[in-house]
């Protein structure tokens, strides 16, 4: 399920650089505290790449579902796990830095 997604020129997109942009976020930037505010403004290019990913291959059928959500979900249902993974993680990551 989804293996395209961490193979080939998608391995450095989806594993390599979450891994550099963490040990950035708790190691480097390490001064501030981060408000409930700040982990919705953090989301702003998943919300942007979210409406390209389903209008591309929910709509318009024009990109292949490398995450293969479509072939398990309906589109509705997709969106909301997408979403609730997304705000678990962010609001997670942001208790863990601010503890």
């Amino acid at each position: 399920m989804g293996a395209t997604a961490v193979t080939g020129m998608n391995l450095d997109l989806h594993v390599m650089c979450p891994k550099i942009i963490l040990m950035l976020f708790f190691y480097i930037e390490n001064t501030n505290e981060y408000a409930f505010k700040d982990s919705f403004l953090a989301l702003i290019p998943f919300y942007i790449y979210s409406i390209v990913y389903f209008a591309m291959i929910a709509v318009l059928k024009w990109w292949r579902d490398i995450y293969n959500i479509m072939n398990y979900l309906p589109a509705p249902a997709a969106i909301v796990v997408m979403y609730a993974f997304a705000f678990l993680l962010t609001f997670s990551l942001r208790l863990a830095r601010n503890h």
